[in-house]
């Protein structure tokens, strides 16, 4: 990147190349993501100077063809300087820029996070789960295995305060989340049987767990929590509820 200081001379020598065609510019909003007022102005004073920028190369006889700063913030709020593109990035997977611009627009998450129980064990009450002993079953109680961990993206923090979905009912993560498995507790899920399908983002029937929720309980934004899902974790698109490709 160029600081605008720079953009004249930068371009002075850019355009001396006679083999290259300069086919846009981009800046980014650094703080149109939060309910503050200085981010606000912040943003606004980005914005301004972006177009100065902008004006400064038509003096020099300079159209690119695409100029853009909107990012999915900007495109939510409708703010005025779209210039000719726009950027939708996190809002495409049906995600928010960050907590305030919930009320402002429904969007539908498009990405699950999903796997199967692989065991189902009765454990008697006192019974420890998981590494370091971080939880004690109070009573007896049936603990099921998924075959998902840290490695595959699913957070650590997410130990003991986590939760899943199994047969539309939400269960909680015990003790801690292991590299390649969860333990969760399904002693109160009716009839749960192995090879249940279990929702770890996404919904099923009425009930639903955002990325949002994961993003606050483990400390995060929502941004880092779909990035991190590791690429040993298969990847299928579905249209209309049928898979078109993995």
């Amino acid at each position: 990147g160029i600081l605008p200081s720079e953009t004249k001379i930068f371009f002075q020598h850019l355009i001396k190349l006679n083999t290259l065609e300069i086919e846009g510019i981009i800046s980014h909003l650094a703080d149109n993501n939060q309910d503050n007022h200085s981010g606000l102005e912040f943003t606004q004073r980005q914005a301004s100077l972006f177009k100065q920028q902008i004006e400064e190369l038509h003096q020099m006889g300079i159209y690119p063809q695409y100029e853009h700063l909107a990012n999915s913030a900007t495109i939510i709020e409708k703010h005025p300087d779209f210039f000719n593109l726009v950027r939708p990035g996190i809002m495409i997977y049906g995600a928010y820029p960050s907590k305030k611009f919930e009320q402002v627009i429904d969007l539908k998450p498009v990405m699950s996070l999903k796997t199967k129980i692989i065991s189902l064990k009765k454990v008697a009450k006192g019974t420890s789960i998981s590494y370091g002993r971080t939880f004690v079953c109070k009573k007896e109680s049936i603990i099921a295995t998924l075959p998902i961990g840290y490695a595959d993206g699913y957070k650590r923090s997410l130990s003991n305060k986590g939760e899943v979905l199994i047969r539309e009912r939400k269960v909680p993560i015990v003790g801690v989340v292991c590299m390649d498995l969860v333990m969760v507790d399904v002693t109160e899920v009716p009839g749960v049987s192995l090879g249940d399908d279990v929702v770890l983002m996404g919904s099923q029937g009425d009930k639903k767990i955002t990325v949002e929720e994961i993003a606050e309980k483990t400390g995060t934004i929502s941004y880092e929590v779909l990035c991190g899902i590791s690429p040993r974790v298969p990847r299928f698109y579905l249209k209309k509820g049928k898979v078109l490709s993995n």
